[in-house]
């Protein structure tokens, strides 16, 4: 004679011994997975480290190779060109292990922001110096209309990655025109705004575009793997902010961040 074992659950409802079995084994499954994620999460992490660390000291050495030949008069045009390619081709291996890094991060149950004492001004005044030689090459060069100093607290590498994205995405985007860099402050909150006058957004990308692996454009127009946006919306909303972009399609388009004006770390 077959007996079967009933469980009385919180709602009342039964649950047969096979039924609990069937949920431990999902239970345990679950469990297998997420250890499965975390590790791969892991390895890509540390793969990405070990390979943009070599990478960035080859850029570094190309870089200063192409500048030291563009200068001089009489480099044969073949190496003047062949370094320009391999500067380019560098830099998009670089991208793809800090692509690499940002998911492994960001995807991790780990993550944790960062709150320090930040100049938020000389953080961005940084960023868009860095970018200007990209955004003159790209013929978009950058006006930035910014405080000298405006301090904060915030994750100074979340700011730095968001504002890099942007205004990378600006230049990629820009079609051979200026881009305007914005901040400043409003009540309780810091503002940043990023313009650009290329080729917009469609509302209907809009609507996807923070989302992993989207992009507005297909990979034969730009090259890269769709991550910037969702990197950007991460950040900022662990930072309690919000992201916006209001686009037009040939018009440009703006990308708004607001922040908190910081935070109180102090202890009490």
């Amino acid at each position: 004679m077959a007996w079967a074992i009933n469980f009385v659950t919180q709602r009342g409802d039964t649950l047969s011994a096979d039924s609990l079995l069937t949920i431990s084994a999902l239970q345990q499954e679950v469990a297998r997975l997420r250890d499965a994620v975390q590790a791969r999460n892991e390895f890509i992490s540390v793969a990405a480290h070990e390979m943009r660390n070599p990478l960035t000291s080859l850029l570094m050495t190309v870089q200063s190779m192409r500048s030291t030949t563009e200068q001089q008069a009489g480099t044969p045009d073949q190496i003047v060109t062949g370094l320009v390619r391999l500067d380019r081709v560098v830099q998009h291996y670089v991208k793809r292990c800090d692509s690499m890094l940002d998911i492994s991060r960001l995807s991790s149950d780990m993550f944790r922001i960062e709150w320090v004492e930040t100049d938020l001004a000389a953080v961005l005044h940084d960023v868009v110096e860095g970018l200007a030689p990209y955004a003159d090459r790209a013929g978009s060069p950058i006006d930035l209309v910014a405080p000298d100093t405006l301090a904060g607290t915030w994750d100074e590498l979340a700011v730095q990655q968001v504002i890099e994205n942007l205004v990378s995405n600006a230049i990629k985007y820009g079609a051979k025109k200026p881009i305007t860099v914005s901040l400043w402050t409003e009540p309780g909150l810091v503002a940043l705004d990023v313009r650009d006058q290329g080729i917009g957004i469609s509302a209907a990308d809009q609507a996807r575009i923070f989302s992993p692996f989207e992009r507005a454009v297909s990979r034969q127009q730009h090259q890269g793997f769709g991550l910037g946006l969702w990197v950007v919306g991460r950040l900022v909303g662990a930072m309690g902010g919000t992201v916006q972009v209001s686009s037009d399609v040939g018009q440009g388009s703006t990308f708004s961040v607001r922040l908190p004006h910081g935070r109180d770390t102090s202890p009490g």
